[in-house]
């Protein structure tokens, strides 16, 4: 899953020696770590205005909320919770994140039924006083919009990665049937109208790399991606929609089969422009 380097990247950032060992024995087995507890019902977009609430009572910290959206959560040992302190007035230093056991007592997750992404599992997330440690606290108390913020320049990278390669994969998958395609006693590959949909998909893949190659380049070089990377995954996001919809159109019926990967790429692509 794309979402993978994300997340350690984040726990490289901002976890504790404790919480980049565990993700890393994770990743070491091929398997997800954390998920992200952000997105809420009324906190989409805005992170500044989540409920998701954190109390401090006998020495322990009380999380009660509900998580929308949340990647992986039936199936991650952990999740990242972004919450708020209800006593703070300071909107700025109002959001600390927990590093949350999915098995605690009080957890509900309930996976959503959609459209697309069926290779992982999306899910509501359901917090009733759910009690954690102080060594639990993820990054610094008071931090947490500015550590989230951070990590969304490389989750709109690596999600931009991800628009690229569906782009390639539905490109590559249109322009071979194109020369096996026989009708009208030639390859429909032979016809201006598919050779004008195959020049204009190889130009704008050739864009989305060269974004998103430059967007790596630069946070490998620890040069600030706040903008790069939105452009980026602005820009991928629209132009694999449209590449796959025209290697949709080229492979004609066969093309919006369950028998063609391409019906999943058209299905999964579309997530990215939300």
């Amino acid at each position: 899953l794309f979402t993978q380097p994300f997340l350690v990247d984040t726990v490289l950032s901002f976890g504790s020696e404790e919480q980049i060992a565990i993700t890393m024995e994770y990743v070491k087995r091929g398997q997800v770590a954390h998920c992200s507890g952000f997105t809420e019902p009324n906190a989409g977009s805005d992170n500044s205005g989540l409920e998701t609430t954190f109390e401090r009572r006998g020495g322990k910290v009380h999380i009660t909320g509900q998580k929308s959206f949340i990647t992986n959560a039936d199936a991650a040992p952990f999740m990242m919770c972004l919450t708020r302190d209800p006593h703070q007035a300071d909107p700025r230093k109002a959001f600390t994140t927990w590093w949350v056991p999915m098995d605690a007592p009080g957890i509900k997750v309930s996976p959503i039924d959609k459209i697309g992404w069926h290779m992982s599992n999306t899910c509501e997330v359901y917090l009733d006083d759910v009690v954690v440690e102080e060594k639990d606290i993820f990054g610094k108390e008071g931090e947490a919009l500015k550590q989230t913020m951070k990590n969304f320049e490389v989750e709109r990278l690596l999600m931009a990665s991800a628009s690229l390669g569906q782009a390639e994969c539905a490109y590559e998958d249109a322009a071979l049937y194109a020369n096996r395609r026989m009708q009208f006693g030639k390859t429909i590959g032979g016809f201006q109208l598919i050779q004008q949909k195959i020049t204009d998909m190889a130009i704008k893949i050739e864009n989305m790399r060269n974004l998103v190659y430059k967007c790596a380049w630069e946070h490998d070089n620890g040069i600030a991606i706040r903008n790069s990377s939105a452009m980026t995954k602005l820009y991928c996001a629209r132009s694999a929609c449209e590449v796959i919809d025209d290697a949709l159109q080229i492979m004609g019926g066969i093309g919006y089969t369950n028998d063609c990967r391409i019906s999943r790429l058209w299905r999964d692509a579309r997530n990215a422009r939300i």
